[in-house]
């Protein structure tokens, strides 16, 4: 019965792509690296606040038991947690091999300093052998999307805290009264009495309960909160429940469903995959979403409910951050889907595509001045075109006269194709070991890029990270028709054979611990596909060269 959450992971990863800067192909982490050799890689806020985005440590270095995190990183003030940093469970592949980031099983607890204010969602995903996590006095927010899927850590806030409480194992918002977590030490108490129940906030609880009913307190069921649990037989819902959100309580072994009076709300999938055949729904229940009862045999005491449609679920979610933005161009010469080029209120375009049975896609953000092609359409592509060598500064009307590479994008068997149309590359992008490969077509096994995007799920049809790597692509066949110089073949470039996860242009670049420098690590730069450093990733601290995308 195990699954990926479905609707939570992808709208989240999906939306979140395109509300963001566009993210290079390769990606250099900044990070700080103290003398027990921890790895805090970091991302900078608009306001110069850090975002710590991984922990890790080289392999043979000795665990700490305590994870003290700084306060400061490189003289930027941490603010808030980013998504899996301290992921244990998943693997990343270093220069001697896969291996996980850091030991969790020899970890007694994590400090979060003071000063952090926000936990972002995923801050804890798979943190899953840590048994104690400090949170500090000045936290004030806590993302509703979850933020601790895979831990099973006891919370403490050992200087207290104004804002959220444990109580009993549950960790609480009292502004809210919702409840975004439980600790193993909940699961033999009874949910407590709070208004709002946050998106898997029961994963630690619900799995070990026959029994799963909620108090009469409680007006909103996130989603993804009775996922995955093979021992519960029955469920109790309030009549005090509002709404339940889509894929509120799928996904588990329960044989009876019991909703009382006074529900108003039942979210799309939020009893599929679940073992109850007959369930009766109360009168007061005003709306279903679509695929609610999708393995039983619902009884409507209010025939008159509205039910939503397929139709209506896919514009309702994969248009919900869409709707009010601009749209500069769309088309109608592709038959069996409808492309849309739009741009939201912050001047970043997208692709937008609509498929046939009303499934929605949203790409990542786009180069500027990319337009449909329509004189190439068919009913299987989406087609891009790219102006060539623009200066900086062009306007549209230069855009358009200037000579343009042709994309297509094509969905063939579970994965996206990208084809260059211009000059007859085929390359196909797809998931793999953790990262998102963009091979050629013809010598799959040769010619191979990664983006290791680590703590992002590749959900959906991958059609975000496929659209970063088309811009990737773009730009360097761009550049290379502009005459922009080539690098060096013999340039020189440096890493930490004892675990660095980056190449440097400068064996003294002061983002390595000066315990490393000068870095002993040496090869060049018409090496960097081989084997033993395509693993690498670019430092763009000191300038190191990227990767050229290979060619036919």
């Amino acid at each position: 019965m195990k699954r990926i959450l479905p609707a939570l992971l992808i709208v989240l990863c999906c939306f979140a792509a395109a509300s963001a800067e566009p993210e290079a192909f390769f990606t250099a982490p900044l990070q700080v690296i103290n003398d027990r050799e921890e790895h805090f890689c970091y991302e900078l806020d608009e306001n110069g606040g850090a975002i710590l985005t991984d922990y890790w440590l080289p392999e043979g270095a000795e665990q700490p038991a305590v994870i003290e995190v700084p306060s400061m990183l490189d003289g930027h003030p941490l603010t808030a947690i980013g998504r899996g940093a301290f992921d244990s469970w998943n693997t990343y592949k270093s220069p001697d091999g896969w291996q996980k980031k850091y030991n969790g099983e020899a970890v007694e607890r994590i400090v979060i300093p003071e000063g952090v204010t926000t936990l972002l969602e995923g801050a804890f995903l798979e943190a899953n052998d840590v048994p104690v996590i400090f949170l500090p006095s000045t936290l004030t927010e806590i993302s509703t999307a979850p933020c601790f899927i895979g831990a099973h850590a006891e919370i403490e806030f050992p200087n207290g805290n104004e804002y959220y409480s444990i109580e009993d194992g549950f960790l609480i918002d009292r502004r809210t009264e919702s409840l975004f977590y439980c600790a193993p030490s909940a699961r033999k108490q009874p949910l407590p009495r709070v208004r709002r129940i946050e998106d898997a906030a029961l994963l630690n609880y619900s799995y070990w309960q026959k029994v799963l009913e909620f108090p009469d307190s409680v007006e909103y069921i996130g989603s993804s909160n009775a996922y995955d649990c093979v021992s519960l037989e029955q469920i109790i819902v309030s009549g005090s429940v509002v709404e339940l959100a889509d894929y509120a309580l799928y996904c588990n072994s329960a044989t009876s469903i019991v909703l009382n009076e006074g529900i108003k709300r039942i979210g799309a999938f939020a009893f599929t995959e679940i073992k109850a055949k007959a369930i009766t729904v109360p009168a007061s229940v005003e709306w279903i979403g679509y695929g609610a009862f999708l393995w039983s045999e619902p009884v409507l005491l209010n025939p008159d409910c509205a039910q939503e449609t397929q139709a209506q679920y896919n514009s309702r979610i994969w248009s919900a951050n869409t709707r009010d933005w601009a749209v500069l161009y769309t088309s109608d010469a592709f038959p069996a889907r409808k492309p849309e080029i739009i741009q939201n209120e912050n001047g970043l375009t997208f692709l937008r595509v609509t498929m046939q049975d009303g499934q929605t896609f949203l790409s990542n953000t786009l180069p500027a001045f990319t337009v449909l092609d329509e004189y190439h359409a068919s009913d299987v592509h989406i087609l891009m075109s790219y102006p060539v060598g623009l200066p900086e500064g062009a306007d549209q009307e230069e855009a358009n006269e200037s000579d343009h590479y042709f994309l297509t994008f094509e969905y063939r068997d579970s994965d996206w194709w990208l084809t260059d149309f211009t000059d007859g590359q085929t390359w196909t992008a797809k998931a793999a070991d953790g990262g998102f490969a963009f091979n050629d077509y013809w010598v799959p096994s040769e010619d191979s890029m990664w983006t290791y995007r680590m703590h992002d799920q590749l959900t959906g049809l991958y059609f975000d990270e496929l659209t970063n790597a088309a811009e990737r692509y773009l730009q360097v066949m761009a550049a290379k028709k502009s005459g922009v110089p080539e690098t060096d073949p013999d340039m020189p470039l440096y890493y930490n054979p004892e675990g660095g996860r980056l190449y440097h242009a400068d064996p003294d670049c002061p983002s390595v611990n000066s315990k490393y420098r000068p870095l002993s690590g040496v090869f060049h730069y018409s090496e960097l596909d081989d084997p033993a450093f395509r693993v690498l990733l670019c430092c763009r601290i000191c300038g190191a060269p990227e990767r050229l995308m290979p060619e036919n």
